[in-house]
């Protein structure tokens, strides 16, 4: 499964991605990704920029890269698409909407809420269900669940995202895509508790149905179970302007706060 609920924390007052989708994700702590980021520079230079891809902030781990045209951004969106850079096995697309200036420190991408580290914290032995992928890990599920999680956040805190609940679908070609801003969710750690379960609930039901005489159904259930318990503790703070200088949590949304309870 690709990545495609992808949180990129650029400034927007400097220029607007949208419509990530990435390949090839590996969710092992050798994959790619870094606590499930990425960091990207871009350069431009006579209306091509140069987009990098690096595995962490000191920017030294080219994961992939890419150039895109730019001379009628001013007219439509701009495809970015992503190659692979020391057999990373990463790839994808994305969309420049809006491109005023470089920025060559490194913007965060938050590419999955959580890591095959972060369901081993819950379920040690990830490693030996068969639904395990021997290259990616973990991914598939990561991949559902970040999109499961964030849809949930676009459609319970649509006006904290900006008003606009539902979610930017890729086959919606329009452009200037603004809402649900997902870079207002203050802490994206908020979400993890919620990925996790989610994960682990769609893994062991899968390794249910490829294994005879297990118990996998049963763990998926406890862990449906936490999922929703998750969700109803929900009290997450949100930033109403991810651009300003000063972007600190101002706000904050809630759903039925309840304390959890571990079986």
């Amino acid at each position: 499964m690709n990545f495609d609920y992808i949180i990129a924390y650029e400034d927007r007052d400097v220029f607007h991605t949208s419509r990530w989708d990435l390949a090839g994700v590996n969710t092992k702590s050798t994959g790619q990704l870094t606590r499930g980021r990425v960091w990207i520079t871009c350069v431009d230079t006579a209306d091509t920029v140069q987009v990098n891809v690096y595995k962490e902030p000191a920017l030294t781990n080219l994961v992939a890269s890419g150039t895109a045209d730019i001379s009628d951004i001013d007219t439509a969106a701009v495809q970015c698409t992503l190659s692979a850079e020391n057999s990373s096995g990463l790839s994808g697309t994305f969309y420049f909407e809006d491109y005023l200036a470089d920025d060559e420190v490194g913007v965060e991408v938050l590419v999955s809420l959580i890591m095959d580290e972060d369901l081993s914290n819950e379920y040690g032995d990830v490693a030996n269900l068969p639904a395990y992928d021997s290259t990616n890990g973990m991914a598939e599920f990561c991949a559902s669940a970040t999109q499961n999680t964030l849809l949930k956040v676009s459609q319970v805190y649509k006006s904290e995202l900006g008003g606009y609940g539902a979610p930017e679908h890729l086959y919606n070609s329009l452009s200037d895509r603004l809402l649900p801003d997902y870079r207002r969710i203050a802490n994206a750690d908020q979400l993890m508790e919620a990925a996790v379960h989610r994960a682990l609930m769609v893994a062991f039901y899968r390794s249910h149905n490829m294994a005879d005489d297990t118990m996998y159904s049963e763990r998926a259930e406890k862990h449906e179970a936490w999922w929703k318990e998750a969700l109803d503790s929900w009290n997450l703070t949100f930033v109403s302007d991810p651009d300003s200088a000063d972007a600190t949590a101002d706000s904050s949304g809630q759903l039925g706060v309840k304390s959890p309870t571990r079986l």
